[in-house]
C-alpha cells in the first residue's frame, strides 16, 4: 500500500524535552538562591512554580531567617492544633507572602530603615461639668488620662516622669500588636489593627501613689497560655511596694476609658520590693514560671497558673524556690530556659547561672562569670540579661548562649559550652562608657541595646563578629525630641511587637515605637519626629532624618551631620530583597 501523506518539509531538528530536577536536589540549590532568583526561577515553567509556591520560600526562611521561621511554625501549631501532622501542611498558599514580609523587615533593620513615633494613648477621664441641676447639668467633660500621675501624699502630682515597664506579643502573620504599658502604679494596654488604628485601655486603683506603688515589672500571658476570654489581658506585675500580682485587664467593653484590674493571684514577697522580673512562657514541656529579685537580698520563682472558674477569691501562691544572696547587689534575672536561670549582679562575680531542678533552684551556682576576666576590674555591674532565639545562629536548644549588658557599655555575648568568659564584644566607638540598661535579641540574628542616657539604642548584628571580611551593618539612633526629659532619659525597657515589625523604647515618662514596617502605629496615633543616628564603623558618619535642625541632645547639625540619605528608607518592592 502506497504511502499518501505529503511528505514533510520541517526540516527543523527534534524538540528536546527539558530534563527537571527532582526536588531532593532543587531543595540544596534553593539554599544558595536570593529572594530574586527564587522569583525568576519560578517563572521558567509549571513545575518550577508549584514547587516555589509549596517549598522554595519555606526553605529560604529557614536558611535566611530562622527565627522567623521558627515564629510562623510554632503559631501555626497553636492556632490549628495540628500537633501529630506534618508541619508544613496547610501553609504551601502563604510561605512567599512570609518571605517578603520577613525580608523586608530583615532588610529595614539592617538599613536602619524605620518611622519613630511618640505613643499618644487617646485615654480619657469624664469629670462633671458644672452643677448637677440647671442649665447643662449632668453633662461630663472628657479630660486626657495622665497615667502615672498621683503622688504620695495627698494626690500631689509626681515631679519624675514614669519609667515605662513594657511588654509586647502579636501573631507574625497579623497587624495585631497587644502591647502594656506601666506607666507608674497605672497600666495601660493598647491593640493595633493596622492602618485602621490603635485602641487604648487604662487600668488604675485609685489607692495606689506614684513612687510607692510604681510597676517595676509586668509580663502578658500569650493567648495559648490564658484560661477563658481570650480578649481579657492577664498580667504578672510587680510593685515597688512589694506586691507580686496577677491581673486581668478587660478589654472587651469601650475603649479610651479608665476601669479597675482585677486581681486573681498574689504571690508570697513577704512584702519586699519587686526590684526586676523576667518570666519563661509555657513550651518544651514546661510550665509557666515567673522570677522575681526582691529587695537587694534575694531571688524567688514562682509557678503561674491562672485560676480557671470565674468569681474564685484571690488565691494567695508562695514561692516554689529561693536563693540568697550574701554582700552582692542582684538586678536582673532572667531564665535561660526551663532548667536554668541567670542572675545579674554588682558583685566580683556579675554573673551567676543556676539550675531549676524538681526539689526547686540550686543553692550554689553552676557557673558565674568573673569581673576580672572581662578586664582590669575588681567589681561591675550587670542590668541586662537575655537569651539568644533557639533559632538564631549558634543558639542551642538548652539556653546556653545568652547576652549580657554591662555598665561599660559592652554587650557580651555568653556561651555556656566554652569556658571562655565572652566568645564575642559588642562595643560603640562613641558611647563606650554608657551602661547598658536594656537589651531585645531580635530575629535574624541581631539585636538591640539601651543605654543609660540620651535615649540611645544601639543594633547589632551578631553575625559581624564572626565574620571580620563582611562590613558591620551597625548602627545607633538617638530618639531625639523636644522634652528636655527625653533627651536625657535612659531607655528602661524594650519590647518586640509581633513579627518583629514594631520595637518598642520605654523612655521616662512616654514609650517609643521604631515602626520596620511602614504601615503601623506612626500613621495616626502620636507624633513622628526626626532622628539624629550614625553607622557604628570608620569612618564615623552620622545622619539625620527628615529635616531637623537639631542633631542629638539638641547640638545644632555641623560637618559631620548629613540629611537624610538613601541608605535610611523603608523597603517596599520585592525587587529590594536581598
Amino acid at each position: 500500500m502506497s504511502d499518501k501523506r505529503p511528505p514533510s518539509t520541517d526540516s527543523s531538528p527534534p524538540t528536546k524535552r527539558v530534563h527537571l530536577l527532582p526536588p531532593e536536589i532543587l531543595s540544596l540549590i534553593i539554599r544558595h538562591l536570593s529572594p530574586q532568583d527564587i522569583l525568576s526561577f519560578s517563572r521558567t515553567n509549571h513545575y518550577h512554580y508549584t514547587f516555589t509556591s509549596s517549598e522554595a520560600w519555606r526553605i529560604y526562611l529557614q536558611t535566611h531567617l530562622p527565627t522567623a521561621h521558627a515564629q510562623i511554625l510554632q503559631e501555626h501549631h497553636r492556632n490549628h492544633h495540628h500537633q501529630h501532622e506534618p508541619q508544613y501542611r496547610g501553609l504551601s498558599t502563604n510561605w512567599v507572602r512570609w518571605a517578603e514580609e520577613a525580608t523586608r523587615v530583615s532588610r529595614n533593620f539592617s538599613r536602619a530603615g524605620f518611622i519613630a513615633t511618640a505613643l499618644k494613648p487617646e485615654i480619657y477621664m469624664y469629670v462633671p461639668r458644672g452643677p448637677r441641676r440647671g442649665p447643662g447639668g449632668g453633662q461630663l467633660n472628657a479630660l486626657p488620662w495622665e497615667p502615672g500621675s498621683r503622688g504620695v501624699g495627698g494626690g500631689r502630682r509626681q515631679t519624675v516622669a514614669y519609667h515605662p515597664m513594657i511588654d509586647a506579643y502579636g501573631e507574625f502573620c497579623g497587624d495585631r500588636d497587644v502591647l502594656a504599658i506601666g506607666a507608674g502604679q497605672d497600666i495601660m494596654v493598647s491593640k493595633g489593627r493596622g492602618q485602621r488604628g490603635t485602641l487604648w485601655w487604662g487600668f488604675e486603683n485609685r489607692e495606689e501613689r506614684g513612687g510607692r506603688d510604681d510597676v517595676t515589672g509586668l509580663h502578658l500571658l500569650r493567648p495559648y497560655e490564658k484560661v477563658g476570654n481570650k480578649d481579657v489581658e492577664v498580667a504578672l506585675v510587680g510593685r515597688a511596694n512589694g506586691r507580686l500580682e496577677m491581673l486581668e485587664l478587660d478589654t472587651r467593653g469601650r475603649f479610651g476609658v479608665t476601669s479597675k484590674p482585677k486581681v486573681v493571684v498574689r504571690y508570697h514577697t513577704d512584702g519586699r520590693m519587686v526590684k526586676g522580673m523576667d518570666m519563661i512562657h509555657k513550651g518544651n514541656g514546661g510550665g509557666v514560671l515567673i522570677g522575681a529579685i526582691l529587695n537587694n537580698s534575694s531571688l524567688s520563682i514562682y509557678n503561674v497558673r491562672q485560676p480557671a472558674s470565674v468569681g474564685e477569691s484571690v488565691r494567695l501562691v508562695r514561692e516554689a524556690s529561693e536563693v540568697q544572696f550574701v554582700d552582692e547587689q542582684p538586678w536582673e534575672v532572667s531564665f535561660l530556659d526551663h532548667t536554668k536561670v541567670a542572675v545579674g549582679k554588682s558583685s566580683a562575680k556579675p554573673i551567676a547561672i543556676h539550675t531549676i531542678t524538681p526539689s526547686g533552684l540550686t543553692q550554689e551556682p553552676i557557673r558565674e562569670f568573673l569581673a576580672k576576666d572581662w578586664g582590669d576590674m575588681k567589681s561591675v555591674s550587670v542590668y541586662a540579661i537575655k537569651p539568644l532565639p533557639k533559632s538564631s545562629t549558634g543558639a542551642s536548644a538548652n539556653g546556653d548562649v545568652f547576652l549580657s549588658g554591662c555598665w561599660d557599655g559592652i554587650a557580651r555575648l555568653h556561651d555556656l559550652r566554652t569556658p571562655e568568659p565572652a566568645v564575642a564584644q559588642f562595643r560603640d566607638p562613641i558611647g563606650s562608657q554608657t551602661p547598658i540598661f536594656s537589651l531585645l535579641p531580635l530575629s535574624s540574628d541581631t539585636f538591640m541595646t539601651g543605654v543609660n542616657q540620651y535615649g540611645l539604642l544601639k543594633y547589632f548584628d551578631i553575625r559581624s563578629a564572626f565574620s571580620p571580611a563582611s562590613p558591620p551593618k551597625n548602627w545607633a539612633t538617638y530618639i531625639q525630641t523636644r522634652s528636655e526629659s527625653d533627651r536625657t532619659s535612659p531607655v528602661h525597657s524594650l519590647a518586640l511587637g509581633g513579627g518583629g515589625k514594631t520595637v518598642y523604647a520605654g523612655l521616662q515618662g512616654r514609650v517609643w515605637a521604631l515602626d520596620l514596617w511602614g504601615k503601623g502605629v506612626g500613621r495616626r496615633d502620636g507624633v513622628r519626629e526626626g532622628l539624629s543616628m550614625y553607622v557604628l564603623q570608620e569612618p564615623m558618619c552620622f545622619f539625620t532624618q527628615g529635616r531637623s535642625e537639631e542633631s542629638a541632645m539638641g547640638v545644632r547639625a555641623r560637618a559631620p551631620f548629613r540629611e537624610w540619605d538613601a541608605r535610611w528608607r523603608f523597603v517596599e518592592s520585592v525587587r529590594e530583597w536581598w
